[in-house]
């Protein structure tokens, strides 16, 4: 619900000058006395009859269970999402003292694992990076594969983080080595190199069989803990060549000399 609060209670703004247009006025959205980039509303109408300066802010209060234009959810009004909507498979879903959707308490939708491409209901050494089954490859036949022990899609790497943070990896033994289907969140290698999610990092989506190509993003249990290793340069042009699939430190392992698992997520 908007609340219109006398400009002159705030005391930052008190001798501000106010143009009768659009301005980016900072405001306690979620009264917490705190000033904060999250707190920033967005004023574009001028108080009729208030002479040549604006003497008024619409400010968004948070915590009054009514939806403001700016707020994903408030209080108990989540706005129809549920953990469902936010694709996990169940948990309870509430809204947080800044009015954002909070997931912690939603149930990652890790299922399994499949270590066999010729039956994924079967275990085995593992997938190559070629991921083929029946007259599938690649990112289709992944979903297969998935599919075939009551899954939806390979974890993706949002997803696996997910999991993992609710101790849902914990159960897989050390050594046990999975492809990182890596798609939509940059990762920070050595604490300082950003690496963009690329198709080299999956091995051109996983339609790639080749030894030229040291670029599979790939993740491994050690000691109960999940190690990542990234590609840093996540560029694939088609051309072994061309600078961008050589090995180093930061690359992820090769395409084609090695089998890994292939998480899946969603029910």
């Amino acid at each position: 619900m908007e609340r219109w609060k006398p400009a002159a209670l705030l005391g930052l703004m008190l001798f501000m000058p106010y143009p009768s247009f659009a301005q980016f006025v900072p405001g306690d959205v979620n009264d917490d006395g705190v000033f904060d980039v999250l707190d920033t509303v967005v004023i574009r109408r001028a108080v009729v009859g208030l002479g040549p300066g604006i003497s008024q802010q619409c400010v968004l209060h948070c915590g009054d269970d009514e939806l403001d234009p700016e707020e994903a959810c408030d209080g108990t009004n989540l706005n129809g999402e549920t953990c469902l909507t936010q694709s996990f498979t169940g948990g309870e879903l509430v809204c947080d003292a800044k009015c954002r959707l909070d997931t912690t308490g939603c149930t990652p939708n890790f299922v399994g694992a499949v270590t066999n491409a010729a039956d994924p209901n079967i275990p085995g050494a593992g997938v190559d990076s070629l991921w083929s089954f029946g007259a599938e490859t690649g990112v289709q036949a992944g979903i297969d594969m998935c599919n075939a022990i009551g899954s939806d899609h390979p974890c993706t790497y949002a997803e696996v983080l997910e999991a993992e943070a609710a101790g849902q990896l914990t159960a897989l033994p050390n050594g046990f080595n999975f492809w990182l289907h890596r798609i939509n969140l940059n990762a920070l290698i050595d604490g300082s190199i950003l690496s963009p999610p690329g198709t080299g990092g999956r091995c051109n989506d996983w339609t790639l069989l080749s030894n030229a190509a040291a670029d599979g993003e790939f993740a491994e249990i050690v000691n109960n803990a999940v190690v990542y290793h990234f590609d840093q340069d996540t560029i694939y042009s088609g051309n072994p060549g061309d600078g961008h699939q050589g090995s180093g430190p930061n690359d992820g392992g090769p395409c084609g000399s090695v089998q890994r698992a292939i998480l899946c997520c969603g029910l």
